[in-house]
Formats: C-alpha cells, structure tokens, sequence
C-alpha cells in the first residue's frame, strides 16, 4: 500500500473514532481516488491486489460497523433522555379537536 493511502487510511479511522462524522465522505472519496490511481500505475501481482483489496474491504466494512455503532448508542441516548424527562411527542392539531368534540 502507498504512503498516501496509509495516510487516508489512519485519517478515516481517525475521523470515525472521533465522531466526525461528516468529515468521512471526503477522506473516502479521496482514498477511492487514490486507490484507482495506483492500480491504474502499478502493475499488481494477483498477490498485491488480493492484499490491497482486503485492506480497502477491511477499511470500509470497519468504517461502516463503527457507524452503526454510533447511531445506536446515540439513538439509545435519545431514547433514555426522552423516557427520563418524560417527553411525549406533540399531538397534531387535529388529533385535539377531536379531543375536545
């Protein structure tokens, strides 16, 4: 693997762990592009590309489990601090018309 996609590479990881999310599409886009690049310059032994498309898999299944995660525990959080305020959803309009007939 290059030193750039190595350096894409610790730099995704690094923007999930940290939950930046919205700085992930980029750096993705930009290792994608640099991966096209190289295997459109570098002539691969079956070996070199088995290997390089298993880390490129290995990233992107990580990145995409680490995701789920996220949303998950965030959307558990939601639903605790929603149960322990005691938030209800507003009732529409017309719901409380209905109510009062």
């Amino acid at each position: 693997m290059t030193a750039a996609l190595t350096a894409l590479d610790a730099q995704i990881r690094q923007a999930v762990l940290a939950d930046s999310f919205t700085e992930v599409p980029p750096l993705i886009d930009r290792y994608a592009a640099e991966l096209e690049r190289y295997l459109r310059e570098q002539p691969l032994s079956q070996n070199e590309l088995t290997d390089l498309m298993r880390s490129a898999h290995g990233l992107f299944e990580w990145a995409g489990i680490m995701v789920r995660v996220a949303r998950n525990e965030m959307a558990a959080g939601l639903a605790n601090s929603q149960r322990l305020g005691g938030y209800r959803a507003p009732i529409p309009e017309a719901q409380r018309l209905q109510a009062r007939a």
